[in-house]
Order: C-alpha cells, then structure tokens, then sequence
C-alpha cells in the first residue's frame, strides 16, 4: 500500500516494481495505491490489480522474453600464457512456455487525472538450447506463450485509455550440424494476444469528476496484436529422407463483452491484427560434382 503524504513530494513519478537489480520484474500485486499528483509505472510480468489506484497518469507495463533456467559460462580451452587462444563456451537452457498479463479486478477502479496505458509484450527470441554450438544447431524450437490485458474492473482517465497487447515470435531452426543421423527440423509457435473488457467493466475516457467542469476530446484503443515469423531449415544426410515442419496455432483477439461499458470522449478504436509467416526447406544430402547418378529420397517440408 502507497499513499502519498498531504504535503506533497519532491519528485513526480513512482516506479513501483519487485526487484530493481533485474530489468524485468516478476509477479506484482496492488492492493491500494493513492498517487496523488504523481505519474505512476508499474513495471512486471505479472501485475493484479486487487484495488484502488489514483494517479496523474497510470502506466502498467508487463514484459516477457525468454526466462533462463540454467546457464553455463566455462572454458574449453585454456592458454594461461596466450589468453587470446582461449575457448569459451556460454550454454543457456530457455523455458518454453511463459504467462504475461495484466487483470483489473472486477469492482476495483483506476483513476488518473490524464492518461491510463495498460501495456503487455512477449516477445522471445532464443532457442531451448542457445549457444552450445551455434544457431546451426537448433533442430527443435518450441514457443508457447501469452499476453494478455484482462479489465474486469472500472477505468475512468482525464485523457485517453490505451489496452494493448502484443506477441512477437521469431523462431529459426537447423539441423546442419547433426544433418547425418537427424534430419529433422520442427518450429513450433503456439499462445495468444488478447485484450478483454468484460463482466461489469466500465471504461470512461475524458472524465471530468468536478461540476460544471468541460469534458475532454480523449479516445480509447483497444488493441491486440502478435507476430510470427518460423523458418525451418533441414539438411539431408547419409539418410535419404528430411523432414521440415513449422506449426503455427495462435489466437489474437480484441473483445467487449458480458455487461462491460465503454463511454469514450472522443474516438473509439477495436484492433486485432495478427501476422504469421512460415517458410519450410527440406532437402537431400549436398550433391557430389563427380557423381552423374540422381539423387532419390523422400523429402518433406510443410
């Protein structure tokens, strides 16, 4: 709980996170927090809002990239008397599956005198297995993930409300250096983006809470968002068969629903925008100059 003093503060904006010594904080909950005049952000992966929040502008901001589970920094090869010569390896193991969200209870409000931003990203970018011996070895890539902005609860903002969500995936996967014994490569993708305004949730934007006083042109945008760009690359070996495979199975939605209210200001935006780019080689073990013979073999990509 945060309560501002009556006389005021020095400084005018809060930043309320879990842990300042990592860049991306992990599972926050708000219970009350009175801002007063101060510009508020809220930076996690996970945010709850379980109760009241008042501020001059509220930004809650929940971000996810890969999370480590195991990483290795060691030497292969040591020269104590030319440290130039020496061999490094860095190994890093990369959860699959990740959860980043924000919820607005229902019944529980935020007030901000100009602009309420409710922001969630994922956005993964390493392979399960980075660095052992390079990109070209990266024969399976799985990606499971989520961002979501759920309102359930009542939004009232001097200016204007932003919901966004976004997903960006990119996955580039190869099997060159085990073309011999595995040709096989798969890439897979799979979660949602989604903003949902719902159960009794009411959205007011350009709210004015003095008598008499003038309501503001301000908008509301609700927006969801994801991005998947697959390539999958197999090399064939000794076998005379590869196999190439990139799936695909992700849900982008931007929903009012139940008895939520929307009262903008000004202009009301509903986006869900969703791009999906899937490229698949698979071919047989590299042609020989001096060999006249066809090349045969089964060799799939999809």
């Amino acid at each position: 709980k945060v309560q501002t003093p009556k006389g005021g503060v020095l400084f005018s904006n809060l930043i309320l996170t879990d842990d300042l010594s990592k860049p991306i904080s992990g599972k926050l909950g708000i219970d009350r927090l009175n801002a007063g005049g101060l510009n508020l952000l809220v930076i996690g992966e996970q945010i709850d809002v379980f109760g009241p929040i008042s501020a001059k502008n509220v930004i809650l901001s929940a971000y996810g990239e890969d999370e480590a589970l195991a990483a290795i920094d060691t030497s292969v090869v040591k020269d104590d008397l030319n440290p130039d010569n020496n061999i490094d390896i860095e190994l890093g193991l990369y959860k699959a599956n990740r959860d980043i969200y924000i919820k607005i209870a229902e019944n529980q409000q935020i007030l901000a005198d100009q602009v309420i931003d409710l922001n969630t990203q994922f956005i993964p970018g390493e392979d399960i297995l980075s660095g052992l011996v390079g990109k070209d070895f990266n024969p399976v890539t799985l990606k499971f993930g989520n961002a979501d902005v759920i309102i359930y609860g009542n939004l009232f903002a001097g200016g204007c409300i932003h919901a966004r969500s976004n997903v960006d995936v990119t996955i580039d996967a190869e099997n060159e250096l085990l073309k011999v014994c595995v040709p096989i490569t798969l890439a897979v993708s799979s979660g949602h983006s989604q903003v949902i305004v719902g159960k009794t949730a009411r959205l007011v934007s350009g709210y004015c809470n003095s008598e008499g006083g003038q309501r503001e042109q301000a908008g509301i945008l609700i927006s969801a968002n994801s991005v998947n760009d697959l390539v999958a690359y197999t090399l064939g070996g000794s076998l005379k068969f590869s196999i190439s495979l990139t799936v695909v199975e992700f849900e982008t939605v931007a929903r009012i629903t139940d008895s939520a209210r929307i009262d903008a200001g000004g202009a009301l935006k509903v986006l869900a925008s969703s791009i999906v780019d899937t490229t698949s080689y698979a071919t047989g073990k590299p042609s020989n100059v001096w060999n006249v013979k066809p090349q045969s073999g089964l060799f799939i990509a999809g």
